[in-house]
Order: structure tokens, then C-alpha cells, then sequence
């Protein structure tokens, strides 16, 4: 009994771990997204400027 308890404390820890890692992951995509929006305005309104230039 006391071993099977250990065990299944053990598998919590490692299941506590990997959802701390998948929010972590979560968290840094949630950052990528926004940085890849910034980037993408950024470049519309350099590509605007550029026609606007041009023309």
C-alpha cells in the first residue's frame, strides 16, 4: 500500500511537471503571436510607405 502510494505521488509530480512546462509553452506562443502581429503591421507600413514613395 505505502509502496503504491509512492508511486502515485511520484506520477502526480511528473504530471504537476509536464503541465507546468505545457503553460509555459502556452504562455511563450502567446508571446510569439503577438511579435509576429507587431512584425507583420510593422512591415504593412513600411511596404506603404515604400508605394507611397514610389508613386
Amino acid at each position: 500500500m505505502e509502496r503504491a502510494n509512492k508511486e502515485m505521488l511520484k506520477i502526480m509530480e511528473e504530471n504537476r511537471t509536464r503541465l507546468e512546462d505545457v503553460v509555459a509553452l502556452k504562455d511563450k506562443k502567446g508571446e510569439y503571436d503577438e511579435v509576429v502581429v507587431k512584425v507583420q503591421e510593422a512591415q504593412k507600413l513600411t511596404s506603404q510607405e515604400l508605394e507611397d514613395e514610389v508613386t
